[in-house]
């Protein structure tokens, strides 16, 4: 794992500099660079793990026609080598690298299809002077963006770009609306006006005349009916043998590998099926001290495999690291769980360089509340269109609140506000914008508007983008259509970006099993029954890990990983909450409404999870605002 970074048009080639040393934490252990007259420079921060030796990039042919660098690892490097080698290609290094340079001169561009792994990468052919961009299948490993004047700079986080000296600091306030919306900016945009992301399964293909963006992979959707019960068998077999062969490929390494374990069924299912491979394996977990700790799960899971498990607690002064993580993360996440993985990424790092995580299975499977919730109402949909919508809401509301709460399982209370999102969740099922906004929108337009300051837009991108995923994509509201949604923005912008950049902040590379592209590939022509299957999530992991993992693991509901702030940290937190919001040097950006945040403050001691939620998204974008210097009267 590494960090990369480079400028693409007239430039100063010194500029690579400064980009290279704030990349220092994703590769702490080597560097290089590559130049090609004044038109392209590129800069390699290694994070050595495969070939410690002779794995250096930049890497070119042999001719030395071609160049490559590149973030992230390839799986089937090994496999691909030994073909590369009988069609006469030498190899200078045991690397994961060097086959890149030599099947792009086999194949040209379409090399991409024969790779399985994670990378951003920048390949640069000096013969037709094209520098081709590159982002993987699912996004696993970023790569930012900035073009102005013909000079494309990019880089493995966004703090690279800043440090070239040619990019402005200055507030995207559409983004900033959609972070609002969905305590993420999902899509190509950032919070940075003039940045935006390489979008998964993305080539940008640069010259000094032209650039062309293409999409070169797609998940092919399909919802067959089941045929048989030997076929359904067969389907769960194939998907073990998928899952299990993606995790050992992931366990290549020359450094020590480890897992995140939190005792539910996807880490677990992880770690059972590393220890088939591995003979030792050091697992690490995070407690809160409070009723959703799974801490003792998670060490009987580890005994369970004779793993050498490490469990640690978040202690109710770990809050005020929030500004350190905040700064290192350069986008803000609306979600407290940054903190948990910081300290897991931490203290992982001291024992182990790779770290195996359950992360993605969820997306691919439809495993969140908001995909059973959403999927079951639509088909109600047509036994309740009928009812009129102030109907629809005065039931809800009559509802008892443990009936409630019970139809919507979220980890806390869902009070007042909980109920009356519930009931515009019903009135929106029409809409599938609408729809899912009601039930993942944290503030609604109106509720924007109050927030933000006077010199702020109001515009958002989020409903735009919900609406491509149209009927002509999925002929009808379904689970794969919010599969889909969810894998091209929920998982690449908010889940992979949340882990690429909490273990990288520590040294420490996070691998994803479950996003192997052949297993994401077989999830989508699933039949709908595997996936969910009366009321129960992800139906064929659980019927694979039969006999693999144990029964009450196997079987056990989902449980969020969330933070309940004041359980876990206690009174002095709304404190820390109030100074920040109420700083002079915050208020003086202009991005809030100062009775707004009064009010969210005030709400926040209320009982139910959406007051917390909402309290704790605004005071991640201020602690942003504040750390990154980016407000509307200096932006």
């Amino acid at each position: 794992m590494c960090g990369i970074c480079g400028i693409f048009g007239e430039h100063d080639p010194e500029r690579i500099v400064p980009m290279m040393r704030s990349l220092q934490h994703r590769g702490p252990d080597d560097q290089g660079t590559f130049r090609h007259r004044n038109l392209l420079s590129l800069g390699h921060k290694r994070l050595s793990i495969i070939d410690l030796s002779t794995g250096r990039q930049p890497i070119t042919n042999e001719s030395g026609s071609v160049t490559v660098v590149f973030n992230g690892e390839i799986y089937n490097y090994i496999e691909l080598r030994r073909t590369l080698q009988k069609r006469g290609h030498l190899f200078r290094t045991s690397s994961d690298t060097e086959v890149l340079v030599h099947l792009y001169e086999d194949h040209g561009p379409r090399f991409l299809e024969y790779l399985n792994g994670e990378f951003a990468i920048a390949l640069f052919d000096s013969e037709k002077e094209t520098l081709f961009l590159i982002r993987d299948r699912l996004g696993i490993r970023p790569l930012y963006l900035h073009h102005k004047n013909g000079r494309w700079i990019f880089a493995s986080e966004i703090k690279a770009l800043l440090a070239s000296g040619y990019v402005d600091r200055r507030l995207d306030p559409v983004a900033f609306n959609d972070y609002l919306t969905l305590r993420y900016v999902p899509g190509s945009r950032t919070v940075f006006d003039g940045i935006t992301r390489l979008p998964p399964a993305s080539l940008l293909t640069l010259t000094n005349r032209s650039a062309r963006l293409s999409r070169w992979w797609d998940p092919p959707y399909s919802d067959p009916p089941l045929q048989s019960p030997s076929q359904e068998e067969s389907l769960i077999q194939e998907f073990r043998f998928l899952l299990e062969d993606s995790v050992r490929l992931r366990l290549r390494s020359d450094v020590p590998v480890g897992a995140f374990l939190s005792g539910g069924l996807d880490s677990s299912s992880v770690v059972a099926l590393t220890r088939r491979y591995a003979d030792h394996l050091s697992t690490f977990s995070v407690g809160f001290r409070t009723s959703i700790d799974e801490t003792t799960e998670a060490e009987t899971m580890a005994r369970f495999l004779e793993a050498d498990h490490t469990s640690f607690f978040v202690e109710p002064e770990d809050y005020r690291l929030l500004p350190e993580i905040v700064r290192g993360m350069d986008e803000p996440i609306g979600d407290f769980i940054i903190l948990p993985i910081f300290l897991l990424a931490r203290h992982a790092s001291e024992k182990v360089k790779v770290v195996l995580t359950g992360e993605g299975i969820d997306e691919i499977l439809g495993g969140y509340i908001h995909h059973v919730l959403l999927t079951r109402l639509w088909r109600a949909w047509p036994l309740t269109a009928s009812l009129p919508a102030r109907a629809a809401s005065l039931l809800l509301r009559a509802l008892p609140t443990p009936l409630l709460e019970r139809a919507f399982p979220y980890p806390g209370r869902l009070g007042d506000d909980g109920r009356r999102r519930a009931a515009l969740l019903f009135q929106a099922l029409n809409s599938f914008p609408h729809a899912y906004l009601a039930f993942a929108g944290l503030f609604s337009p109106k509720e924007r508007s109050h927030l933000l300051g006077t010199d702020l837009p109001r515009e958002s991108s989020v409903e735009r983008l919900l609406a491509t995923f149209h009927s002509d994509r999925h002929r009808a509201f379904s689970l794969n259509r919010l599969i889909d949604f969810d894998v091209n923005h929920w998982l690449a912008d908010y889940t992979l970006l949340k882990q690429d950049r909490l273990t990288m902040l520590n040294s420490i590379e996070g691998r994803v099993p479950f996003l192997d592209h052949r297993l994401v590939e077989f999830c989508a022509r699933l039949p709908h029954r595997l996936k969910l299957r009366a009321g129960q999530t992800k139906s064929i992991l659980r019927r694979a890990m039969r006999g693999i993992v144990p029964e009450d693991t196997r079987l056990r509901k989902k449980k969020a990983f969330y933070i309940p702030t004041g359980e876990t940290f206690g009174e002095d937190f709304l404190d820390f909450a109030r100074e920040i919001l109420t700083d002079r040097e915050i208020c003086d950006l202009g991005l809030f409404n100062k009775k707004a945040l009064e009010q969210l403050l005030a709400d926040a001691t209320r009982p139910g999870m959406l007051p917390q939620k909402r309290l704790n998204t605004v005071l991640i974008a201020a602690l942003w605002a504040r750390e990154s210097g980016i407000g509307v009267r200096n932006s």
